[in-house]
This record gives C-alpha cells, sequence and structure tokens, in this order.
C-alpha cells in the first residue's frame, strides 16, 4: 500500500511517500530501508528510498519523499 500526502503539487514542491511493506507471508519487512523507483513523466527513473518509521503505530510502515521536478504523472514502484 503506498500513500502520498497529495494528489497534486507544484513543480518543485516536495511530495512526502508512506508505504505499507509487508514479505511474501504478509509478514513486515524487518529492512531498515528499501529502494523503490520513481517514475518520471518523461519515463527517466530515479531511486527513491523509503526508511522504516521508528515508532510508528504499525510495524511495517515505511516513508520517503521526492521533489515533483517534472510536470505531469509520478509513479513509484517497488
Amino acid at each position: 500500500l503506498l500513500l502520498v500526502d497529495k494528489e497534486r503539487c507544484m513543480l518543485g514542491e516536495q511530495v512526502i511517500v508512506r508505504a505499507r511493506l509487508t514479505d511474501a507471508q504478509r509478514r513486515p519487512l524487518t529492512t531498515p530501508e528499501v529502494t523503490a523507483s520513481l517514475v518520471k513523466p518523461d519515463g527517466t527513473r530515479s531511486a527513491l528510498r523509503l526508511s522504516k518509521i521508528k515508532n510508528a503505530e504499525r510495524d511495517d510502515m515505511y516513508s520517503g519523499q521526492f521533489t515533483a521536478s517534472q510536470l505531469g504523472d509520478h509513479r513509484i514502484e517497488l
């Protein structure tokens, strides 16, 4: 499950990403950091680091952020 703090943003604005990450048996991941792929509107990709949220209500919550550097839809792939 991936969530962003806003559906629309201005060019240059920060977007916060939160993710609930589990393994194949639906157990919370124990890895302190996961690298996702941010796909920009022009198709270029960049690494998006998601770090485990300490003291979160759930053990499977990760967070990261990126800057909207292009106009259009951005996609996150894990």
